[in-house]
């Protein structure tokens, strides 16, 4: 299709990842739906930062982040 872009750069993705507060270093898949939202795979950690495994594999957590509804003005507070 005309006019999208060939590639990214890992600039823009990680600039995307930090402006919406997804820590670059715990995201290991960004997938984006037009109509849910953005969904992030990130590494489990503990208090102190640690990737937590389990049997000897990383823990990870799935976390999605619908798009924000707009408010739309009460009909009855038209009068």
């Amino acid at each position: 299709m005309n006019g999208l872009p060939n590639s990214v750069t890992l600039a823009q993705v990680q600039e995307a990842l930090s402006s919406l507060g997804i820590p670059l270093n715990l995201a290991t898949k960004v997938t984006v739906d037009p109509q849910r939202g953005i969904t992030v795979r990130l590494y489990v950690t503990d208090d102190a930062g640690r990737k937590q495994v389990h049997a000897g594999c990383p823990l990870m957590t799935e976390l999605t982040i619908p798009y924000e509804t707009p408010e739309v003005p009460d009909a009855a507070a038209d009068g």
